[in-house]
């Protein structure tokens, strides 16, 4: 009987160590010390609602966010979706990069151009868990609440945005 006991409680102890390595390592604050200043927002007009993922292959969050961007593309089929890679020099002359915050992140701008809403994808505390926000932020935009919403103080799994080309480039 002892074993069996010293047994489940190693288990229990390899289980818990193996879950707190798994998810204490991305878990962090969404605004973090090297963050862009917020208050220098970007427009990007395109005519349409515009939704800019920023997306870190290399960050372990990302296969938390990605069903959730699978899902707001099947819905979302009317607006524009670009996807803003991490250390990818593609998309550096639309300015975006430079105003990125972590990763998994969403911007939603107005059809105007104007910033609609920019922070993670839901309230949980990894992507696809709690409220939707973008869905949510959208709703009250139809709804007639045009005022900017950034949701940057929460925690959850995130990655700093690394973008090693921009480094590069403003030096």
């Amino acid at each position: 009987m002892p074993l069996i006991w010293a047994l489940a409680c190693t288990w229990l102890l390899v289980a818990s160590l193996g879950l707190w390595h798994l998810f204490s390592s991305d878990y962090r604050a969404f605004l973090h010390k090297n963050a862009p200043d917020i208050r220098q927002t970007p427009e990007y007009k395109t005519g349409k609602i515009t939704l800019v993922h920023y997306i870190d292959e290399q960050c372990s969050c990302t296969r938390f966010a990605k069903p959730h961007m699978r899902e707001l593309k099947r819905e979302l089929t009317n607006v524009n979706h670009i996807e803003m890679i991490s250390n990818d020099s593609t998309m550096l002359k639309s300015g975006l990069n430079l105003w990125a915050i972590s990763s998994p992140s969403v911007s939603v701008f107005s059809p105007e151009g104007e910033i609609l809403y920019h922070g993670p994808y839901s309230s949980g505390d990894v992507c696809g868990q709690g409220e939707d926000l973008v869905m949510s932020r959208l709703e009250q935009w139809y709804e007639g609440y045009k005022q900017p919403q950034f949701n940057v103080l929460g925690n959850g799994c995130f990655c700093p945005w690394n973008n090693s080309i921009d480094k590069q480039i403003n030096k």
